[in-house]
């Protein structure tokens, strides 16, 4: 396989690496680095491109490849596209294709709908399945592997857990770790077996809402806890550690603290090295409304006005996360030249998108840009 890449993608592995460091690490010594800088690494078209011939060399008869992935809602323009190319492409073969993505009727999902009926207008055929709630049966199944316990000792839990979590997954979850908090579901060291009191998770009062009955949850946090959690909800579905350093104003919030806290407590995922993602988004819609309705303009520009004026000299990487969080704030922004420097930036932010082939993104930051200019 290695050789079909270096054959395929040849001098591109660089390019590639940038974003996908994983493969520099699989070709290993196979792979002389190459230094042609001549390229420039946002350019988009370049990208898909060496992306689609990556997968092309990776597919074949003898090792067929499957891709999954997942929250397709939240792709860019620039991802979906690649995966038309990749799904639509008679060249590439041998590969099975899944993606996962939310059906709430949102902007985002309509662009997933958009690409799967493009897919099956050039003549691609695929499945669609919808996945429901667990059923009771189910639930009793997974307390009882995961208790220890007989079924039938866990049918009044499961029972009580299916009616008022619904069979949502990431509601039961977080349910049963309530329970453990609340002092509902413990260890009896007499017995040495998992117990539970039955009356009282019956009588529990819980939301319907999975989002808010999460956010309750986060309100027992300490004070340090919660303000990690609100700024790491305004950087998007997946962030660096430095990225959320920078969002404090504070040198003595120890960030590894609260990122092990956060990863042990099941917030977020660590993805690589001192990159960290949401293990749901439903958890990082749960941190976001930490923040009262009232502040959120003012959150967020207060969070972008802090990262932008911490990284004037390397603000590439983090451009659209410092833009989209100070655009949120337009509102209250008073000074002319504070809304001159936003303007500037929604430039930059522009150019970046059309390089990257993200015209819709860049259309968004250029008519915000132009909305900020003064009249004369």
């Amino acid at each position: 396989m290695r050789s079909r890449i270096l054959k395929n993608v040849g001098s591109g592995c660089t390019f590639l690496m940038k974003s996908i460091p994983g493969l520099q690490t699989f070709l290993g010594e196979y792979y002389v680095e190459n230094t042609d800088t001549s390229v420039s690494p946002a350019s988009g078209q370049r990208w898909k491109y060496l992306l689609f011939k990556l997968v092309a060399a990776t597919s074949n008869e003898d090792c067929p490849l499957v891709l999954l992935l997942d929250d397709l809602q939240w792709a860019d323009e620039t991802s979906l596209d690649v995966i038309r190319m990749i799904v639509t492409d008679p060249d590439i073969r041998y590969c099975l294709f899944i993606g996962v993505h939310r059906d709430n009727q949102s902007s985002s999902t309509n662009r997933v709908i958009k690409l799967l009926h493009g897919i099956q207008e050039q003549g691609v055929s695929f499945m669609a399945m919808r996945i429901g709630p667990i059923e009771k049966e189910s639930i009793n199944t997974i307390l009882s592997e995961t208790l220890c316990l007989p079924p039938r000792l866990c049918q009044p839990l499961s029972t009580i857990i299916h009616s008022k979590t619904g069979g949502i997954a990431l509601f039961m979850l977080d349910f049963l770790k309530s329970l453990k908090e609340e002092g509902l579901l413990w260890f009896d060291l007499s017995s040495r077996r998992w117990a539970f009191d039955t009356r009282g998770i019956d009588a529990k009062e819980i939301s319907d809402d999975l989002v808010e009955h999460i956010s309750k949850r986060m309100t027992r946090l300490p004070h340090g806890m919660q303000s990690g959690l609100k700024i790491s909800a305004c950087l998007g579905s997946s962030f660096s550690a430095g990225t959320l350093q920078k969002g404090f104003s504070r040198n003595d919030f120890d960030i590894d603290e609260f990122l092990r806290f956060a990863v042990e407590g099941g917030y977020l995922r660590e993805i690589s090295c001192s990159k960290y993602m949401w293990a749901h988004d439903q958890i990082q819609q749960a941190a976001y409304e930490l923040i009262p309705v009232t502040r959120r303009e003012a959150f967020h520009l207060l969070l972008g006005s802090r990262m932008f004026l911490s990284t004037l000299a390397e603000m590439d990487d983090v451009l659209f996360t410092i833009v989209g969080n100070m655009n949120i704030g337009i509102r209250l922004m008073k000074s002319q030249q504070q809304k001159l420097e936003v303007a500037r930036l929604n430039l930059r932010a522009g150019e970046m998108a059309i390089a990257s082939s993200s015209f819709n993104s860049a259309a968004e930051h250029l008519m915000i840009g132009i909305a900020l200019l003064p009249d004369d």
